[in-house]
């Protein structure tokens, strides 16, 4: 049974609740990189004093420790110029910071999640900040600051290990392009728009503060099985293809239609849409969009 987020979770735009869809400007958003790695919440007291690290699912894991303790001692004098004046407990008291743990590197992301999860400090990890809650308020699962205000004091950190995410000015470049340029950098798996005026809830992030870009790769390819099984929850049949990418078995569960009648059969051509390549050479997240009644040959996955 899945989790529930301790966040604001970022969404496709087509998740967002249609009514305020229709009234959001995208070119208005701040475009931040979405770093390759896993969420997690660093919290400090109120006394500046770090008191864990977190996963968006609410699971503690010491991982990031060492990078906790240095966020806690960072303080007023080693704040960059043009920040307001912290007291003596420094600019992490009181908060819970989000960001990512992740280092560079392309296809990482299997290694990163692994030093993430054990259970031992990893020093080779890195913490991009991208937004930071007031503690009472991200317990009570609301900060109505706007995104700007919320993270105005942080912008220009950028202490070794810990650092603000990289972002650029709304309506700066086309989000696609330059999401599907961070991804082939490497070390990114697409970009994130973040609305400056919204406020931080915890939950769906269907009424569209943070709205996720991901990299789009399509290929027509050819299915070579057509699978059911019973869903654990509903019970009802769930249909899984197996299509040929590169000569290899790729398994597509998401998408597929749950009606028989509109699920392809063995050697029709389907189009299947992915984020990005995985780290054995198939797609990661591969999601199928529709039969491709108008093609009789496969792409070959070039």
């Amino acid at each position: 049974m899945a989790k529930d987020y301790i966040i604001q979770k970022a969404v496709e735009f087509s998740k967002v609740k249609k009514k305020l869809a229709t009234e959001i400007d995208l070119a208005t958003y701040e475009q931040q990189a979405k770093y390759d790695g896993c969420c997690a919440i660093l919290k400090f007291d109120y006394n500046g004093q770090y008191l864990g690290c977190w996963s968006r699912t609410g699971e503690r894991y010491v991982s990031m420790d060492s990078i906790g303790q240095s966020m806690s001692v960072y303080k007023r004098e080693n704040c960059p110029s043009g920040l307001r004046a912290f007291d003596k407990l420094g600019p992490f008291a009181g908060v819970a910071v989000i960001g990512e743990a992740w280092w560079t590197g392309k296809g990482e992301f299997n290694n990163i999640s692994g030093a993430f999860r054990r259970g031992v400090v990893n020093d080779r990890l890195l913490f991009a900040i991208n937004d930071v809650i007031d503690l009472n308020g991200f317990h009570d699962g609301r900060d109505n600051r706007p995104y700007s205000e919320r993270t105005e004091n942080y912008r220009s950190i950028k202490d070794g290990r810990f650092f603000f995410a990289d972002r650029w000015a709304p309506g700066s470049s086309d989000p696609q392009e330059r999401c599907n340029q961070l991804v082939q950098t490497g070390g990114y798996d697409g970009l994130v728009l973040r609305d400056l005026n919204g406020t931080w809830t915890v939950g769906s992030g269907n009424t569209g503060e943070i709205i996720k870009i991901k990299q789009k790769l399509s290929f027509d390819l050819k299915v070579l099985e057509v699978n059911c099984v019973k869903g654990e929850k509903t019970g009802r049949d769930v249909y899984k293809l197996v299509v040929d990418f590169r000569g290899m078995a790729l398994g597509v569960g998401s998408g597929v239609p749950h009606k028989l009648a509109d699920v392809p059969v063995v050697g029709q051509i389907v189009e299947v849409e992915a984020m990005d390549y995985s780290s054995d050479g198939l797609l990661r997240e591969p999601r199928f969009k529709g039969i491709r009644y108008d093609k009789i040959v496969a792409d070959t996955g070039e």
